[in-house]
């Protein structure tokens, strides 16, 4: 009997150790999983801007086109973001994220080819440019390049955040 108790609280011990693991491992995929599809819907969000801006940049030119081709050949040879306010940009932006439900404080910045700022933001933390989502406001087959880089302040969802510093 006296043999059998510490084999007994080693397999408990054991089993709670597991259980334990399994969870951790669980709460980091949940943490993993949400990540991921929060840069989803900042991404959606770009892209939703995106076409916000070109409706835009459209709509005050007056333009209309017959077919998708000669919209996208217009703006390719015609697109600048430089007819925009630092504000009309700022609300687009804000309004694509709030319909994605991702309600955190932003900067952005837009920046040519040679990475030179067109438009940007009082706040904009241009040493975390690589931290930024991106998105090229012009096509694709336009020689002037044009990038919307948007910074999201704070991480998604602040509830995990200290479970997140438990697991690393």
């Amino acid at each position: 009997m006296k043999k059998v108790f510490p084999v007994i609280v080693i397999l408990i011990t054991l089993s709670v150790l597991g259980i334990m693991f399994i969870q951790m491992s669980w709460i980091k995929n949940a943490i993993s999983q949400k990540q991921a599809q929060f840069q989803h819907e900042v991404q959606n969000s770009l892209v939703q801007a995106r076409e916000s801006i070109h409706s835009r940049f459209i709509l005050l030119n007056n333009i209309t086109f017959m077919n998708e081709d000669s919209k996208d050949y217009y703006l390719a040879q015609h697109f600048t973001s430089q007819i925009f306010s630092k504000d009309e940009i700022s609300q687009i932006i804000d309004k694509s994220l709030k319909k994605n439900n991702i309600k955190q404080h932003f900067e952005f910045c837009v920046l040519n080819i040679f990475k030179f700022p067109i438009t940007i933001s009082e706040n904009f933390p241009i040493q975390k440019i690589n931290d930024c989502y991106a998105i090229r406001l012009t096509p694709e087959t336009s020689d002037l390049q044009e990038t919307l880089y948007v910074f999201v302040k704070a991480a998604p969802p602040s509830i995990i955040r200290p479970l997140e510093r438990l697991l690393v």
